[in-house]
């Protein structure tokens, strides 16, 4: 087999890191699956397929149809059989770098077999940069030099990456032994520790013990063919008197199939999601839940039309789409899932980018099941997920996340019948609405903003800090709102 050479193409090599830089694509040992040692984002992202190699002979494949992409560990699978001469051909992979910083060379790498060159200089490992040997991860621990435009160089198991040409000066930097440690930060003399800040969260420790589970758990979820659980579910503030509870069970297939049904705190089928491999669809056998807005005269006749016959759509491309996002829909009560099922199809979280860091906290029985702790750091520690992953899968049996803003909010989620590897009926997955059903979507933003020249009305919100802001504070200054996935 050819074994093809990484490289940046030439319109991306003068290119700073964080913009859009070209890049092929390794084989991996899975005719199918292809690894990327500087992983794209999935926005945006561009992958052609040449044929003998050659740039005049470029096919542009198409996300979600031709191939998904797992931003996470940095790996390309092609959906369908597109003939791939592996001795000839090649992948080219163009995007936004994810994270700047990081290496993945997909093999384990022996003690020091990294060796990085940046600006100029041969970094020290565990200084200017830290290897993850058992995950083959180069991380170096400044990429803000790299977003500037310097030039580097990273070595590691056999494979090379650069955005400059070798010279005499870079092979002897290579060639020459360990450059020595900073003595403090060997720790040969005492260093100073610093207090933290009154009032701060002290620093979020994590360890490979448990960040270990946590990516056991991610490939359970991608290895599977199929998986399904039951799932109780309830979320709120923390000392809330009545949390909003629901029960939602789900079936997933590969390579793109899906079902939830969810049922209210009375046990009531609410909604139902079904995925069919190209598109999300979702009902409500007995009515669809009715929005305050839609009371208003302009929405109430038609609500009362169609509530029993309404259903909504989207498209699904592989690995493009999130059940997590979508289950508030079903009626249920309930808002996200802890972790997002699609997971399961080559779905990265948006949260993902910002796990700060995992760690073990032993194990402890969950039912029948033994099973391993741990605590995930988002954000510097403003949200935490504890997980109990059974040792016999790697797959949860109970979850609970933590959001801290001026107050705690919580979410709870206790699985049962998990069942890997069953077979599905592929009735499970097929829905199309009735005649006469009519499709429902939120209105457009547009409708509910004031028109220009209008007199913002003023109101007030609680703050982080438990203080509360108005908008009349901020009179005669621009005021900027965010509402999103924050925290």
């Amino acid at each position: 087999m050819l074994v093809v050479p990484l490289f940046f193409a030439l319109a991306g090599a003068a290119c700073a890191a964080a913009e859009v830089v070209g890049t092929n694509a390794l084989p991996s040992d899975d005719a199918r699956v292809f690894t990327l040692i500087r992983p794209v984002e999935a926005e945006g992202l561009r992958v052609s397929l040449s044929t003998g190699g050659r740039a005049n002979k470029m096919r542009t494949l198409e996300h979600g149809l031709d191939f998904a992409y797992d931003p996470l560990f940095g790996k390309i699978v092609l959906l369908r059989e597109i003939p791939f001469d592996r001795d000839a051909d090649m992948l080219f992979v163009r995007g936004s770098l994810r994270d700047p910083g990081l290496f993945l060379f997909h093999q384990p790498l022996g003690p020091g077999s990294a060796k990085v060159i940046l600006a100029g200089k041969r970094l020290v490992e565990g200084q200017g940069f830290e290897v993850d040997l058992e995950k083959g991860a180069v991380r170096i621990l400044d990429p803000g030099i790299q977003k500037a435009g310097a030039e580097f160089y990273v070595s590691a198991g056999g494979r090379s990456l650069g955005n400059f040409d070798m010279t005499d000066e870079t092979r002897a930097l290579l060639e020459q032994e360990e450059p020595a440690q900073d003595p403090a930060a060997a720790g040969d003399e005492p260093v100073e520790e610093q207090a933290p800040e009154e009032g701060a969260s002290p620093k979020f420790e994590g360890d490979s013990a448990g960040r270990a589970l946590y990516d056991a758990m991610i490939d359970a979820m991608w290895d599977a063919e199929t998986l399904s659980w039951v799932s109780s579910y309830q979320f709120g503030r923390a000392g809330e008197e009545h949390p909003s509870k629901a029960t939602y069970r789900i079936w997933m297939k590969k390579p793109n199939y899906a079902r939830v049904e969810a049922y209210n705190e009375g046990g009531e089928l609410s909604g139902i999601l079904v995925g069919d491999g190209d598109h999300f669809w979702i009902y409500w056998p007995n009515g669809k839940p009715r929005y305050q807005w839609e009371y208003q005269e302009k929405y109430a006749a038609e609500y009362e039309l169609f509530k029993d016959s309404y259903y909504m759509t989207k498209l699904t491309p592989v690995g493009c789409h999130s059940i997590g996002h979508e289950v508030g829909s079903l009626g249920a009560g309930m808002a996200m899932t802890i972790l997002d099922p699609s997971t399961f199809h080559g779905y990265s979280d948006s949260l993902q980018p910002y796990v700060d860091g995992v760690r073990s906290l032993g194990t402890e029985k969950v039912g029948d099941e033994e099973c391993d702790k741990i605590e995930v750091s988002i954000m510097d520690h403003q949200r935490s997920w504890y997980l109990w992953l059974a040792q016999r899968d790697h797959l949860p049996r109970k979850l609970e996340e933590v959001v801290r803003v001026s107050f705690d909010l919580l979410v709870y989620e206790d699985w049962s019948e998990v069942t890997l590897n069953a077979e599905m009926a592929s009735e499970l997955f097929q829905w199309q609405p009735p005649e006469g059903w009519k499709e429902w979507e939120f209105p457009p933003i547009e409708e509910g903003l004031l028109p220009p020249g209008t007199e913002a009305p003023d109101f007030e919100l609680s703050a982080v800090d438990g203080s509360t802001i108005r908008l009349s504070d901020y009179r005669g200054n621009v005021v900027w709102l965010n509402k999103w996935r924050c925290g």
